[in-house]
């Protein structure tokens, strides 16, 4: 058969992320992984047991949750934005989505028609880019000032407007880089936004978790703003909930609109387990979020100690939120590309055939260690490995013992 494809398919490229993971679980016995970025966390116990109580007894949670979600589940998170600083009605300008993830896809589809520019600080999380190009969008992109702690140049950002611009899209705190923008960068962004008439994507799947005093800022909190800010949030990493798939969109009502529209044809609404479960996490006690975060805080610690002891090898800036470190390789072996690498890049799009992709094969087939090729995140990202402190300590030690013996055999 001929197998033919939409154009839009085939600019899309498979995740790098999940691609290392994968040959990894086909190839690799008693791996380990700084790749995916899954906290190890288990569910709380009392999302559990508040859960297996709705299962029983509630008569719908086996039904659709029609509309922009479960209302009183939209009222409480408005809730949690309240105590941030932000004001929204939730029933007009909140729909709960699959996850941030899902979230972002529907509005960029619904807003982002083919030649569209967008503007991407970069590096940026890979899905941002995908999704883009997807729309039939062209990322611009603006790199981050990576001596300054990744800190976003926002002269670039408004030197790279022009006729064709319809949004801009942050990641705060970053994923892949591990920075937290501050305030006076974020509030220049949202005025070079709102002056041009530019959408503001702010994808804030990290915001509960950042470390040494610095805060996270929405631009949600800016009333003036408001209009064309587009804000994604998830409980999937503040309270273990990854694989529920559940987030919000938060938007003026026009956007809703278009966005719903969006979902209703793509996935018709959020599973309605996860919402009633994401219901139970924002009503119930928040002692764990605490916890995570200083457990978290001590795997950076370690995280940051190989590193230091990889100094020669690769350099890096100190991630101040999220749970990623984005190293630049400055030095690795002088030798030539395991056999089972060099086979498996051939089946990595062109583009992302880089020195950071070979390293990362390399790591995976030599050292069993899986880390993600930097250059999935955007150009700037070329020459990084995206390292995850998110596993277990003794992961993360193992990991860096086997790089550490390989890089120096």
């Amino acid at each position: 058969m001929d197998y033919r494809f939409s154009e839009r398919t085939e600019k899309l490229s498979p995740s790098l992320i999940r691609q290392m993971y994968n040959f990894a679980l086909e190839d690799i016995s008693g791996f380990v992984s700084l790749g995916v970025g899954v906290p190890s966390f288990p569910l709380p116990e009392h999302i559990s047991r508040g859960l297996a109580d709705k299962l029983r007894y509630d008569p719908n949670i086996n039904k659709y949750a029609l509309g922009r979600g479960l209302s009183e589940l939209n009222s409480e998170f408005a809730k949690k934005l309240k105590r941030k600083g932000i004001e929204i009605d939730s029933e007009r300008e909140v729909l709960t989505t699959t996850g941030s993830a899902g979230g972002i896809f529907c509005t960029l589809m619904a807003l982002v028609a083919e030649g569209d520019e967008v503007i991407i600080p970069d590096p940026a999380y890979s899905n941002h880019i995908e999704c883009v190009r997807f729309a039939g969008g062209i990322p611009i992109y603006t790199p981050l000032i990576e001596n300054e702690e990744w800190r976003l140049d926002t002269e670039a950002i408004k030197n790279s407007i022009g006729n064709k611009t319809k949004a801009i899209v942050l990641c705060n705190p970053s994923n892949p880089t591990g920075a937290v923008f501050p305030e006076e960068d974020l509030r220049k962004v949202g005025e070079i936004a709102r002056s041009n008439g530019l959408y503001l994507l702010e994808d804030n799947a990290y915001e509960f978790l950042t470390f040494d005093g610095r805060d996270h800022f929405s631009l949600q909190s800016v009333s003036r703003d408001r209009d064309n800010v587009i804000s994604f949030f998830t409980p999937s990493k503040e309270h273990a909930m990854t694989g529920f798939r559940v987030g919000w969109v938060v938007a003026h009502p026009k956007v809703i609109d278009k966005v719903f529209a969006v979902q209703d044809q793509n996935y018709i609404c959020a599973p309605s387990i996860s919402q009633h479960a994401a219901l139970v996490a924002l009503q119930g006690p928040q002692d764990h979020v605490n916890g995570f975060r200083e457990e978290l805080a001590r795997r950076r610690e370690v995280m940051c100690q190989g590193l230091d002891n990889l100094a020669e090898f690769l350099n890096y800036q100190r991630p101040h939120g999220a749970y990623y470190v984005f190293p630049r390789i400055i030095r690795s072996r002088d030798t030539e590309i395991n056999e089972n690498a060099k086979r498996r890049l051939k089946e990595i799009p062109e583009r992302f055939r880089t020195r950071d992709t070979e390293l990362a094969l390399d790591l995976l087939y030599e050292a069993g260690v899986v880390t993600v090729p930097g250059i999935s995140f955007g150009p700037a990202g070329e020459n990084h490995l995206r390292l995850s402190f998110a596993g277990e300590e003794s992961d993360i030690q193992e990991a860096f013992d086997r790089i550490n013996n390989w890089l120096r055999s």
